[in-house]
């Protein structure tokens, strides 16, 4: 009898953990199927041989974070590329790593700091009042040892690029930025 049970109880103990590892996997697609809205697509050409400095500076920036550099934030990519952005807006609070879950499974990449760059210099109105505008693809640690993204907003009319901590982001005056592959 014992011969009998063993072999069907690990074969029980298996089926368990496999049921286990499905449903796990099923609350999470539930977990990243999320609303957002997509504005765009905004056609961009961006230069990628140009520094991020000659890049704020052609955009006329009115406040720019002093970490935000070409040292901070290196790229091995060349020339010229017309690039599609969407700009999505959640509704609400969500953290960085869900919505780069929600991009991938959309075939979008998020946007670079020297994307976004030429992003604002091509639609200086895209960040108004009160709108955030946020791009992932760009990370640098900081001084505190947290990863940090590029954020543009509007200052009393005129572009402001900052840095900000990822993680959450609370509120629905946020859209992230997204190319399409």
């Amino acid at each position: 009898m014992k011969r009998i049970l063993a072999p069907l109880t690990l074969a029980l103990m298996t089926l368990m953990l496999s049921l286990v590892m499905i449903l796990d996997s099923c609350d999470q697609s539930r977990r990243d199927d999320v609303y957002a809205e997509y504005d765009g697509p905004f056609p961009v050409i961006v230069d990628y041989d140009l520094t991020i400095e000659k890049m704020l500076k052609a955009g006329r920036f009115g406040d720019v974070d002093s970490d935000i550099t070409s040292a901070h934030f290196p790229s091995s990519e060349r020339g010229k590329r017309r690039v599609n952005v969407l700009a999505a807006n959640f509704w609400g609070d969500i953290d960085s790593d869900k919505v780069l879950r929600v991009f991938q499974k959309k075939g979008l990449r998020p946007l670079t700091l020297r994307e976004l760059l030429a992003l604002a210099s091509q639609y200086p109105h895209l960040a108004d009042e009160g709108t955030i505008i946020i791009a992932l693809g760009s990370t640098w640690k900081g001084r505190a040892g947290v990863n940090n993204v590029v954020a543009l907003s509007s200052n009393n009319g005129t572009g402001a690029i900052s840095l900000c901590w990822t993680g959450v982001f609370t509120g629905a005056d946020y859209r992230f930025v997204a190319v399409q592959e």
